[in-house]
């Protein structure tokens, strides 16, 4: 198959469609060992309706440091950030980890966690603890599938009294210069990102046919 561009006009219909959907800010951290990570992530949604088995799907960029320590440790931590947390939505995703930086050490951390969990965020509006079952590389992102083993909120305020983070107001927050520099770092990613896509786009033109007669005798709900 092949993917030719689109023409701008069709990019930029497709592009305000999409920004209708306007999507939780969300800071997923982990660990293997003395490495420690944290990113800003928007690509997190509930994988199951089992409320006895939930599970939460990820898609992370695979040259992000956190992104690599999820892999090796199978264990993340995601936060769901509060509308007044746009300044820390901005600090993980502004500072790259991948040249050792940690980015965690200006915030407060839970202390009383075990020794291979993966970091806490002392201040946020909710948390999930995860744990992979599934891994999913699919070119510029890797999507991880994840039980759902524990979570809760870090303060005595109900939950469904404060709101959410959300895309949309996280880069209206943004100073114009801090808005240039996310997009100037995402712009320079797209092409690392593009190759990535690109082969693994080639590789499932080689997917074989699938026998859809298989499903003809499973039952349909």
């Amino acid at each position: 198959m092949n993917h030719s561009p689109l023409p701008p006009e069709v990019v930029d219909r497709i592009e305000s469609t999409l920004k209708i959907v306007d999507r939780e800010v969300w800071a997923i951290t982990a660990s293997d060992g003395a490495s420690r990570g944290a990113l800003t992530a928007t690509w997190v949604s509930q994988a199951s309706i089992n409320r006895n088995f939930p599970t939460l799907l990820i898609g992370l960029a695979p040259n992000h440091a956190t992104a690599k320590l999820v892999l090796k440790s199978r264990r993340f931590l995601a936060h769901l950030l509060r509308s007044d947390q746009a300044s820390v939505a901005y600090k993980l995703a502004a500072v790259s980890g991948v040249s050792g930086t940690d980015k965690l050490a200006e915030f407060t951390l839970i202390g009383d966690r075990p020794e291979d969990a993966p970091p806490m965020l002392a201040s946020c509006l909710a948390w999930l603890e995860c744990q992979v079952f599934h891994y999913y590389d699919c070119g510029d992102r890797w999507f991880f599938w994840a039980d759902i083993i524990d979570a809760g909120t870090p303060f005595d305020e109900p939950v469904g009294e404060v709101q959410p983070l959300r895309e949309q107001a996280f880069f209206k927050s943004l100073k114009p210069e801090q808005r240039a520099q996310l997009l100037a770092a995402r712009d320079a990613e797209l092409p690392l990102h593009q190759s990535w896509a690109d082969m693994w786009r080639t590789m499932g033109e080689e997917v074989e046919e699938i026998d859809l007669s298989e499903l003809d005798d499973e039952e349909d709900t």
